[in-house]
C-alpha cells in the first residue's frame, strides 16, 4: 500500500532547498492573517551587526515611524513633547527611544533627535505555500504574502502540476509567483522563478521582520555554535 503524502512530509523538503541556497528558513509563520509553511530569509549582515552591537531588540515599526516623522518635522523635541504628539505615555515613548538609543535615535539632556532612517535587518523574505493537492487555494494564499514578504511561492507535487492549466501557470508568471515542484525522488524544481512584486506594504513588511528577529538571533546563536 502506497504511503499517503501529506503537507508536512513535503515542508521539510522545501525548507532543506531554500537552506541550501543560505536562507534562515522558519515553518508556520503568519504573515497577516494567513500561516505561511515557509518564511525564507535573506540577512543584511551589516545591518545585523549593527543591531547585535547596539543591543537593539523589537522595534514597534508603526509607532516608530510616527515618531521618526515628527522628529523630521520638528528638528528635536523633548521626550515629553514627542509622548504627547504621539498620544501616549512618556515611559513607553522613553522605552522605545531607549531601544533605539543611539543607532536610529540619539537622546541627550531629555531631547530627542533622529540619527538615521529605518533599514531592515532582512534583504529578502519569501514565503511560500506548500500543497499536496489543493493548488488552487494555495495560489490564493502565496498571492496574499506579497503584502508583507518580496517573492512569494507555491511548492506543489509533481503530479498535482501536471493537472494546472496552461492559462493558470500564465497568470502565475504574469503576477510574479514562483513555482517549485517536488518530484518523487524528494528532488525540487523551480519551473517557474519569483519575481520581487512585494512587498505591497512596507510596513506590513517591517512589522514581519521585526517579529522574526528574536527568532533570527536564535538561529544565529544556533549556527555560529
Amino acid at each position: 500500500m502506497l504511503k499517503k503524502i501529506r503537507e508536512k512530509d513535503l515542508v521539510p523538503l522545501v525548507k532543506k532547498y531554500f537552506v541550501k541556497q543560505g536562507y534562515i528558513v522558519f515553518t508556520e509563520q503568519y504573515v497577516g492573517f494567513q500561516r505561511a509553511d515557509i518564511l525564507a530569509i535573506r540577512l543584511d549582515m551589516n545591518e545585523v551587526k549593527k543591531r547585535i552591537e547596539h543591543g537593539i531588540t523589537y522595534i514597534p515599526p508603526r509607532t516608530f515611524f510616527r515618531m521618526v516623522r515628527f522628529l523630521d518635522k520638528y528638528g528635536e523635541l523633548t521626550v515629553k513633547e514627542l509622548a504627547e504628539k504621539l498620544g501616549y505615555s512618556t515611559k513607553y515613548v522613553s522605552s522605545i527611544i531607549s531601544v533605539v538609543n543611539p543607532l536610529y535615535l540619539y537622546r541627550e539632556q531629555g531631547r530627542v533627535r533622529k540619527i538615521r532612517d529605518y533599514t531592515p535587518y532582512t534583504a529578502e523574505i519569501i514565503g511560500v505555500e506548500v500543497k499536496v493537492k489543493d493548488w488552487k487555494n494555495g495560489l490564493v494564499q502565496a498571492h496574499h504574502y506579497l503584502y508583507a514578504v518580496n517573492k512569494s511561492y507555491l511548492a506543489i507535487c509533481s503530479k498535482t502540476f501536471d493537472k494546472i492549466p496552461d492559462s493558470v501557470l500564465k497568470w502565475i508568471k504574469e503576477k510574479g509567483l514562483g513555482l517549485l515542484i517536488i518530484n518523487k525522488d524528494n528532488t525540487i524544481n523551480e519551473v517557474i522563478k519569483a519575481k520581487k512584486q512585494g512587498p505591497i506594504s512596507k510596513i506590513a513588511y517591517y512589522s514581519l521582520s521585526e517579529r522574526l528577529w528574536d527568532k533570527v538571533l536564535k538561529m544565529l546563536d544556533h549556527l555560529t555554535r
